[in-house]
């Protein structure tokens, strides 16, 4: 009787257990089948672009810092691209606003988006840019577009690329 009710128990936690697994595998299941759900753009659709301040290569390539609980997700200057060349072959998408204030990234990606940018408006859809403040940077990336906007005060800040060849004495 003793052994009948240990395996009893023993029986009863083990099918417990199992059922728990199976709960939580649903569960898990769920949020990853929602979050690679695709959206769909609506008919004459405009897209908003910023350029973040933050573009690594990779999606969510960020340090871990201390004590951060933001779980924002960052996306990556190849995800931005695919984004955008995306848009170029989807016939929902009209245009792109690209809104760009003083552009901290290097050159390199900046002509990437700016590739990017271009074979959008090769598709034949328009691409308008407004700026708030412009440096050489930023003037790169907006230069694709067909009409930048302005403020009437903003900000432009072009002062030419230099080179210099030091000279020393003998």
């Amino acid at each position: 009787n003793f052994f009948g009710s240990v395996f009893s128990s023993c029986l009863g936690t083990l099918l417990a257990l199992l059922v728990l697994i199976l709960v939580f595998v649903g569960i898990g299941s769920t949020f990853i089948a929602s979050s690679k759900a695709t959206k769909h753009a609506q008919p004459n659709s405009i897209i908003k672009l910023i350029i973040p301040d933050e573009l690594p290569e990779q999606s969510n390539n960020r340090p871990i810092q201390k004590f951060n609980l933001d779980n924002s997700i960052s996306i990556g200057l190849h995800d931005l691209i695919k984004a955008i060349n995306n848009a170029s072959k989807d016939n929902n998408i009209k245009g792109i606003y690209l809104q760009s204030n003083g552009i901290n990234h290097p050159y390199a990606s900046l002509k990437a988006i700016r590739d990017a940018l271009e074979t959008f408006k090769d598709s034949g859809k328009f691409l308008v840019t407004y700026a708030q403040y412009i440096d050489h940077k930023s003037y790169y990336l907006q230069s694709a577009a067909q009409s930048i906007y302005v403020h009437p005060y903003t900000f432009i800040d072009l002062k030419g690329f230099q080179a210099s060849v030091p000279h020393f004495k003998e």
